[in-house]
């Protein structure tokens, strides 16, 4: 799986499209996606006394469903101004463990900044 990383506007839909990977097997990361990954989280962390991180990546049905992607574009990373309000930072550090699971696992993760891929982990390969 390819990961791509990128704040707003930083060309990851355009990079994708140059990839030659099919409609159906790439997904951009949602609420939902991020909410279902917290949850279970916060199941394994209850399940677990004195874990205080993320559900393992082997373990989460999430990361298992994204993972079956060829490609999944993940939502802003934090890139920007760190909100003042209490639930957006909550959100942006749900977001961020979940990007940090998938990047554990993916094949190759590329990084956009101002329309430029730099992959950071593996090799991109063309198909």
């Amino acid at each position: 799986m390819i990961l791509i990383l990128g704040g707003i506007s930083s060309g990851r839909h355009a990079f994708l499209e140059t990839l030659s990977i099919p409609p159906e097997q790439c997904h951009t990361i949602c609420a939902d996606d991020v909410r279902m990954y917290e949850e279970e989280s916060a199941l394994y962390r209850k399940n677990h006394p004195g874990w205080h991180d993320s559900v393992p990546t082997a373990l989460s049905a999430v990361c298992a469903r994204l993972f079956s992607f060829q490609a999944v574009i993940a939502t802003e990373m934090g890139l920007g101004i760190v909100p003042l309000d209490k639930d957006a930072r909550q959100v942006r550090e749900q977001n961020g463990r979940l990007n940090c699971a998938l990047a554990s696992g993916a094949d190759c993760v590329v990084l956009m900044e101002c329309g430029i891929p730099r992959v950071i982990k593996g090799e991109l390969f063309s198909e």
